[in-house]
């Protein structure tokens, strides 16, 4: 099994799966997955790795894979009796999914050795820009935080530099607010596994906590 870490939070859980089995053997954890038309389609490999590793923190989670849909915008959905959202993201080593049962939620993975300064200007604010270089991976970081905060506001549109606000509060921990009308509050929390940055942001919810 290459389940990392299991986070139980309020009212949610959130589950980190390392990408270290091949398909096959994920395939094997799966009842149907083979025969899945979703995963038919997938060609690639590694997204045959994404997508069974998906399912199976689905399965950890108490959920099944039947219960997972997607919009036509590509949002994923959770069809469940308790748990009313779900956010998933995935780097070159993990998956994570998050599942709330009262909250949008947003979560983003990333490897803190991608190069995210050479495209700043795309996402941060000159004053943001100043903050992430306090931070170690900063840069890294705040592109997480953004990315969290956009799937869990699921808005269209939103211009990362503009309108995602990261801050930093007495406590030197990060806040980060969204000025798009009739927008909620959001909790954001975030960490670190080994290279891999993990941001996720719960709405109208105000704790903050790292780990």
């Amino acid at each position: 099994m290459a389940l990392l870490k299991t986070f139980a939070i309020p009212d949610g859980i959130l589950l980190v799966w390392e990408l270290s089995e091949p398909a096959n053997v994920l395939a094997g954890m799966i009842p149907g997955a083979l025969t899945d038309p979703g995963f038919k389609n997938i060609t690639s490999p590694k997204r045959q790795q994404e997508w069974l590793s998906i399912r199976a923190l689905l399965l950890e989670a108490g959920c099944t894979p039947e219960q997972l849909s997607y919009r036509a915008t590509g949002e994923p959905r959770i069809h469940h009796p308790d748990y009313q959202w779900i956010s998933i993201s995935h780097s070159d080593r993990l998956v994570g999914i998050l599942l709330h049962k009262k909250h949008p939620v947003g979560i983003d993975i990333e490897n803190a050795h991608r190069n995210f300064k050479r495209v700043a200007d795309k996402y941060l604010s000159p004053e943001e820009k100043s903050l992430a270089g306090s931070f170690a991976d900063g840069y890294g970081l705040f592109w997480c935080i953004k990315e969290a905060v956009y799937k869990a506001a699921r808005t269209p549109g939103i211009h990362f530099a503009e309108q995602i606000h990261i801050e930093r509060d007495a406590e030197n921990r990060l806040t980060v607010g969204l000025s798009v009308v009739n927008k909620p509050a959001f909790g954001l929390h975030y960490f670190r596994i080994d290279e891999q940055l993990i941001a996720y942001v719960i709405a109208n919810h105000h704790e903050q906590k790292t780990f």
